[in-house]
């Protein structure tokens, strides 16, 4: 089975929007209310997408969700994009999953999901998060007063980077200490799962 093999390879098998409707939700849902109910019953995939952008979507999944926790479901929410196609940039950050893992590997991130410290999030200015309460505190300040530094340190070090490459000199300490200074921010604010 599908499922098998994506555990065999190291993989995290999510089940993904369950309330997408075909041609731009003018048409039926991609998967009919049996399917859904089977695969949920099965509770044999590791996490589940909750936000994906349309409302009515989202809207139908957290109902939905309520309804398969009050009967004792309980999996790690993800939020993911989903393009299949180019978009224009400012819509590609607007649903995403922020992982709390020790390190940036494929074990790693799949294993802080397996454990729930993940949430997911949707939109750019007015942001909402799902995930375990204690933890989705945590998300929404480093959402409020990480990320936003943390990225316009990025940046700027990245513009730099470029200017550089178009053979611009003398930029090699300011990169430097934009290097140390995202560093700095990024050790500030490591996360233990052990202290949760």
């Amino acid at each position: 089975m599908l499922l098998d093999k994506i555990r065999e390879v190291g993989g995290l098998s999510v089940y993904c929007h369950p309330y997408w409707r075909c041609f731009a939700g003018r048409s039926h849902y991609n998967a009919t209310p049996l399917l859904n109910e089977l695969v949920f019953k099965s509770n044999r995939f590791e996490a589940l997408e909750l936000g994906n952008c349309e409302t009515y979507r989202t809207a139908l999944m957290n109902a939905r969700y309520c309804e398969l926790c009050h009967d004792g479901f309980q999996k790690p929410l993800i939020g993911a994009s989903d393009y299949h196609g180019h978009f224009e940039d400012e819509f590609l950050p607007s649903v995403y999953t922020v992982v709390l893992a020790p390190e940036c590997s494929q074990e790693a991130v799949c294993q802080a999901i397996r454990q729930e410290y993940c949430a997911a999030v949707a939109g750019t200015v007015d942001v909402m998060s799902f995930g375990p309460f204690r933890l989705l505190k945590y998300i929404i300040f480093l959402l409020k007063y990480f990320f936003p530094r943390h990225d316009r340190l990025c940046q700027q070090q990245g513009e730099l980077l470029l200017r550089a490459l178009q053979g611009e000199e003398n930029l090699e300490l300011e990169i430097q200490r934009l290097k140390q200074e995202i560093t700095a921010c990024q050790k500030a604010l490591k996360y233990s799962p052990e202290g949760r």
